[in-house]
């Protein structure tokens, strides 16, 4: 039940005195149900001549008039929380205001009847399980993406002979990017040897140098046009000093055209293990994961799966589905709000019954895949207690790569981040990866959710194991603190935080403004470009030097060993140099690179792939047909 309120409120500030202001709003009966969790919605805020600012959802085009002074306050309730808890922290965080509890109240409630909070309680009754049976998955394209490993390809392919259904298979390739003649051999002879034996269920697609040659030559022969950007995203010679991982996923996105795609790593090994935890509700967040730590292999050998070993057919039964598709497929019976109770503002008010699942993860066993050991000290919580839980623990940690990381429960987040074994919805467009260099994982989850700022990736609460063949410890340098702060580090939030500001709804509008963002990066000064480095570059330093600050406080009685690696990298972070204050000062990647040499080239890059980017949906159409004739 609504009705027409108007309020008049007073507030006292020991600076400026008492503040008054009034407003017209909607007022709601309260419900006697559960409190709600509410927090203030993505808001554009406009200041005023008169100093108050002009607060409007952009979604709903509710809109208030409100002092600064309250509109600031508001914007610390950027998460979920009950309205008393908000009420608590704002006291708490402005002691001038701390005595007129009542008015604060007021002011939340009339906020949030006013249609610029979000209410948990609503997002979850519109995020409703489906009552129709979701249709059935369509087959997949497996690509196993293989680069000097021999010995870790053929494990991992007579796994996929042993685990996989072939009803879910429409086509398999081994993608070899591998440099050496013989480990390119080597591999060849395995892929024919595991696909013409008897028992062979699945056969094997060999996708080498020589027919990656090809397969570009088809498409510079079908668009001539587009043949500065058909060379840029897949032309291995043009990146022979580099490192070619995005390359080959840009064959792998080719290759399956049409089809859901399941990309492996080759030191993956083709199973089903469940989390070492209870498994827990299905939640929606953009938190980490959980981890936990082994002395062998032997201590999770134990979490095999009882209930399905094929993890083929785990990432394709809700991949593509809708929200409401994949929950029902979960098995719920209906969302509550705290299962939203982790998510920003951002995320919570992209959520809908549209929202759609474009990419699947899942957890890893055995070495956890990072470049350092700096994600040690992000662990939260439980995680982080089973770390210190004594000195063995910590100096398993320290010395070898032996872990689970994952998630207790499947959780809904806003992108994609590394995994090695993953999922994507390609039947649909999706963006083209950076051709060069690590850390494109985190750069491609960005551009999926410019394109699709609606869509979801579901990191799955099962792993798969992570085994490098030879194993390998922490090496000095991966045992150290480095922030990897790196020109142009920024990227991938820098797409992200321009995603928020395009209003475009299609896909094909979408994809022609983010084009736009690489091309304006390309033309973008000097300054701007130093100053955005500087910005990133001041956040994750001071981020972890916070961090580990906290840790060092709170861990007073941890191992020994764990608070000597603390205040060392401690130590390190204070010591590592400024951001660059001068152009002559920049160096990233590539390493050879310094100054305005590095940022020319960065420049000539982002030029280059804003045109990749546009000619991405011919070139991805073509290659279609080329390999529909083909198979």
């Amino acid at each position: 039940m609504t009705s027409k309120k108007t309020k008049k409120f007073t507030v006292s500030d020991s600076t400026t005195g008492e503040i008054s202001f009034t407003f017209n709003y909607e007022g709601t009966t309260p419900s006697a149900d559960e409190p709600e969790l509410i927090m203030l919605g993505q808001l554009d805020a406009t200041e005023l001549y008169n100093g108050s600012m002009r607060a409007r959802h952009p979604a709903t085009g509710k809109e208030m008039v409100l002092p600064a002074q309250v509109y600031n306050a508001l914007t610390w309730c950027d998460h979920f929380a009950t309205l008393e808890d908000h009420i608590e922290s704002l006291a708490e965080g402005s002691p001038d205001i701390a005595t007129d509890r009542p008015a604060i109240r007021d002011i939340l409630q009339s906020v949030l009847d006013g249609g610029l909070m979000l209410s948990a309680k609503q997002i979850a009754r519109a995020l409703q399980p489906a009552s129709a049976p979701a249709t059935e998955p369509e087959a997949a394209v497996i690509v196993v993406t293989t680069w000097e490993r021999p010995q870790a390809l053929e494990r991992l392919l007579g796994s996929i002979q042993a685990r996989v259904d072939a009803s879910h298979v429409h086509a398999c390739y081994v993608l070899d990017d591998s440099r050496s003649e013989k480990a390119s051999t080597e591999n060849q002879k395995i892929v024919a040897a595991l696909s013409g034996a008897g028992n062979a269920k699945i056969e094997f697609n060999y996708f080498g140098a020589t027919a990656m040659s090809a397969l570009m030559a088809e498409l510079i022969s079908a668009l001539p046009d587009q043949a500065p950007e058909i060379r840029f995203l897949l032309d291995r010679q043009r990146w022979t000093d580099l490192w070619t991982t995005g390359l080959a996923r840009n064959y792998s996105q080719l290759l399956s055209a049409g089809h859901p795609l399941i990309i492996m790593d080759d030191d993956v090994i083709c199973d089903v293990y469940d989390p070492p935890l209870d498994e827990q509700p299905t939640v929606f967040s953009s938190g980490q994961r959980d981890a936990r730590f082994f002395s062998t292999d032997d201590d999770w050998k134990s979490l095999q799966s009882q209930s399905g070993r094929d993890p083929v057919a785990r990432h394709l039964q809700c991949l593509g589905k809708s929200l409401p598709q994949a929950l029902a497929i979960m098995g719920l019976d209906a969302v509550n709000q705290h299962q939203l109770s982790e998510i920003d503002a951002v995320f919570a008010a992209s959520l809908n019954a549209e929202s759609r699942v474009v990419a699947t993860g899942c957890g890893s066993l055995g070495d956890p895949g990072t470049g350092s050991n700096l994600w040690l000290a992000e662990l939260r919580g439980d995680s982080l207690q089973d770390l210190l839980k004594s000195e063995e623990s910590v100096r398993l940690a320290l010395s070898q790569r032996n872990s689970w990381s994952g998630r207790a429960s499947p959780t809904f987040k806003p992108q994609s981040d590394i995994c090695q074994v993953f999922g994507l919805d390609n039947t649909q467009l999706l963006p083209p990866y950076f051709p060069v260099f690590r850390g494109q994982d985190r750069i491609f989850g960005a551009m999926t959710r410019y394109l699709y700022p609606t869509s979801l990736y579901l990191d799955q609460a099962w792993s798969v194991p992570h085994q490098p063949l030879p194993q390998r410890g922490w090496s000095d340098a991966e045992n150290d603190f480095s922030l990897q702060a790196s020109f142009p580090r920024f990227q991938a939030d820098y797409i992200a935080n321009q995603g928020d500001e395009c209003r475009a709804m299609k896909p094909s509008a979408r994809l022609q403004d983010l084009a736009g963002v690489f091309s304006s990066l390309a033309e973008a000064d000097t300054e701007f470009l130093l100053d955005i480095h500087a910005d990133q570059y001041g956040y994750i330093k001071g981020n972890m030097e916070q961090l580990i600050k906290s840790h060092l406080s709170q861990s007073f009685d941890a191992p020994s060993s764990w608070q000597r690696h603390m205040k060392a990298a401690l130590q390190q972070i204070k010591d590592f140099p400024a951001a660059p204050a001068s152009l002559d000062q920049l160096s990233g990647r590539p390493r050879d690179l310094k100054g305005s040499a590095l940022l020319e080239f960065w420049r000539s890059y982002w030029g280059d792939f804003a045109a990749a980017i546009l000619a991405w949906p011919t070139i991805r159409d073509a290659a279609r047909e080329i390999v529909a004739r083909a198979l």
